[in-house]
C-alpha cells in the first residue's frame, strides 16, 4: 500500500489539516472528570460515592458512542499532545526542510513554554494531563503536579529548539528541567536507578517506561555514563526470560500490562545501545523485540490490546509498533524490522484511518470506536508517520 514518501506526506497533510481545523484541541479517552455536570449538585453528590470517579472514567473511555456533549465535556488543549506534535514537526522539518514545519514546531514550543509549572516549583516541568485522573490502581494525576514523561520530553524539545534558534531562553529551560528531574524524580539504590512517574509518587513504585523515556530523551544531551548504566541495570534485572517487562513494580510485586509500553522500553534501550554498544545490551533489546514482534502483533500487522487479550485494537499500540520497529531497523539494519513496521502502518491506514483526515481510537471484532481523540489518536500517529517517512 505504501508507494512513496509523497503518499505518506499526503496522509500527514490531511492529518495536520484536521488538527488545525480543531484549533489543536480535542478530547481524551480519560477526560471524564472534565465533565461540567460534575459541578452540579447531583454531580457533587455522585463524586462522594466510592469508586465513582474510576467507573465514570472507564465507562467514558470504552463507550463507542461519544457522550461528551451529553456529559458537557469540552474539547481542550493538551500539553502531552502538544509535545508529540512538536516532536513530529521537528522531525518533518529535518526531513523535508520545509519551513512550514519549523513554524509549527516553534509555535508548539511557545505554547509549552507558557504551560511550564515553573511558577509553582521554581524549575521548569510539566504535567501531561489537563484533567484530574484516577486510575484503577488508585494512582492520581493532576494538572498541577509534574510528571517525568512530559518533563523529559520538554528537555528534548527545548534542546531541539535551542539547536534550531540558539535562543538562550530555550537553553535555560531544558537545563532547569533536567536539574529538576535529577533532584526530585531520580531514585538511586545500589547498582540500579529509576525515575518516579510523578513528583509525589512513593519511592517504592517503579513505572518502567518513566525511566526508558529518560534514556530516550536526554542521553544525547547530558553525559551521565554511570547514571545511564544504572538505569539500564533496572531493565536488565526486570526483563522476563520471554522478553517482556512488567508495567510497574511496587512493594517488590510486578504488575503486567503488555502493550505499547513494551515499545517505549525498547526505544529507550536503543538509545542506550547507541551510547554503549555491548553484546549484553544488544541481547536484551533483541529479546524484547522478539516478543514484541512475534507475540504482540499478528501476521497482518494488527496489534494485541494487552497480550494475551487481542481485542480491541488500540491506535497507540499500532503507532508505537510503527515507531519501534523502524527504529530497530535503523539500528540493526535487519529488513525484518522494516517489513514489520511497514506492515503495521499499512494495516493501520487500511483499517483505522478516516478519509476526513483522522485516525480511529479502537477497532473491535465487530464495532469501531471512531472518536477522534487528539492526543491518543492523532498526535501519536503523526509522530509514527513522521518517524517512518
Amino acid at each position: 500500500m505504501i508507494h512513496s514518501n509523497y503518499y505518506l506526506l499526503n496522509i500527514i497533510g490531511k492529518l495536520q489539516r484536521n488538527i488545525e481545523s480543531n484549533n489543536y484541541k480535542g478530547w481524551d479517552p480519560y477526560d471524564a472528570l472534565n465533565s461540567n455536570l460534575l459541578k452540579s449538585r447531583i454531580g457533587k453528590t455522585m463524586l462522594k460515592f466510592s469508586n465513582f470517579e474510576k467507573m465514570f472514567i472507564q465507562f467514558n473511555k470504552f463507550s463507542i458512542i461519544n457522550l461528551r456533549d451529553l456529559f458537557k465535556i469540552e474539547k481542550n488543549d493538551d500539553v502531552y499532545c502538544s509535545m508529540l506534535l512538536a516532536r513530529s514537526y521537528y522531525i518533518l522539518y529535518l526531513k523535508t526542510n520545509n519551513n512550514i514545519w519549523k513554524d509549527c514546531f516553534l509555535n508548539q514550543i511557545n505554547y509549552l513554554k507558557n504551560k511550564s509549572l515553573f511558577k509553582l516549583y521554581n524549575h521548569h516541568s510539566w504535567s501531561g494531563h489537563n484533567f484530574f485522573y484516577k486510575g484503577i490502581d488508585n494512582s492520581v494525576l493532576r494538572p498541577e503536579v509534574p510528571e517525568v514523561i512530559p518533563t523529559c520530553l520538554g528537555i528534548k524539545l527545548f534542546h531541539d529548539a535551542y539547536q534550531l534558534t540558539f535562543d538562550d531562553q530555550y537553553y535555560n529551560i531544558y537545563n532547569s528541567a533536567y536539574n529538576f528531574i535529577l533532584n526530585k524524580f531520580l531514585i538511586e539504590k545500589d547498582k540500579i536507578a529509576y525515575l518516579k512517574y510523578t513528583l509525589y509518587d512513593d519511592d517504592t513504585k517503579i513505572v518502567l517506561n518513566a525511566s526508558s523515556i529518560f534514556l530516550e530523551t536526554v542521553i544525547d544531551i547530558f553525559p551521565e555514563k554511570l547514571l545511564y548504566h544504572k538505569i539500564f541495570n533496572l531493565f536488565a534485572k526486570t526483563q522476563d526470560a520471554s522478553g517482556i517487562w512488567p508495567y510497574r513494580i511496587q512493594n517488590k510485586r510486578a504488575y503486567l500490562q503488555t502493550d505499547f509500553h513494551q515499545g517505549f522500553i525498547i526505544d529507550g534501550l536503543i538509545k542506550y545501545y547507541n551510547y554503549n554498544k555491548t553484546t549484553k545490551v544488544k541481547k536484551i533489546i533483541l529479546n524484547g523485540a522478539n516478543f514484541y514482534q512475534k507475540k504482540q502483533f499478528n501476521d497482518l500487522g494488527q496489534s494485541y490490546y494487552r497480550y494475551p487479550a487481542f481485542y480491541p485494537t488500540d491506535i497507540q499500540n499500532q503507532s508505537q509498533g510503527i515507531i519501534t520497529f523502524i527504529k530497530l531497523y535503523h539500528i540493526f539494519k535487519d529488513d525484518v524490522y522494516y517489513d514489520t513496521s511497514k506492515k503495521i502502518l499499512n494495516w493501520t491506514l487500511l483499517n483505522m484511518f478516516d478519509l476526513d483526515g483522522y485516525f480511529y481510537f479502537q477497532k473491535g471484532k465487530f464495532l469501531i470506536n471512531k472518536i477522534p481523540y487528539i492526543r491518543w489518536n492523532q498526535s501519536t500517529m503523526l509522530l509514527a508517520l513522521s518517524i517512518f517517512l
